[in-house]
């Protein structure tokens, strides 16, 4: 049953953070705090601090070091993102690999698009791919 409920919630705020995302390229706060405050509800072993301190301590010192190369090419609100998502996962090493896996995919989006209309647009919706990403944290 809470399987149900975390599945059902992570689809309901990866369609509203993600529709909110595509229309304006904005991530609201007030949408991660009650994300956080959901993953925190349903996964409340996988925020058990002592255990988890690495692997979130990790994933924000990998968040800082890309946010200060590449800041100018991807928005905080995806470098929140990902760092709300890594109190959903079990393991750095879990989080790393689908932190990648959503690079790929927003390559892949990148590449099809630019070969579609020949150009690259100015900035893409970066939090579908995140969720689409994150989805096996949550996937029965």
């Amino acid at each position: 049953m809470l399987q149900a409920i975390s599945l059902f919630g992570y689809l309901v705020f990866a369609l509203r953070i993600s529709i909110t995302d595509l229309k304006f390229r904005l991530i609201y706060h007030k949408d991660l705090f009650v994300l956080l405050a959901f993953i925190a509800t349903v996964s409340p072993n996988e925020i058990d601090f002592p255990k988890s301190f690495d692997r979130i301590a990790l994933a924000t010192l990998v968040l800082g070091v890309f946010f200060l190369i590449f800041g100018r090419h991807i928005g905080a609100g995806d470098i929140k993102l990902f760092w709300v998502m890594s109190f959903w996962s079990e393991s750095f090493v879990k989080w790393l690999q689908l932190f990648s896996f959503t690079w790929v995919l927003g390559g892949i989006f990148t590449l099809a698009t630019a070969l579609r209309h020949r150009r690259i647009s100015g900035s893409i919706p970066f939090a579908p791919f995140i969720f689409i990403a994150f989805f096996s944290l949550v996937a029965p």
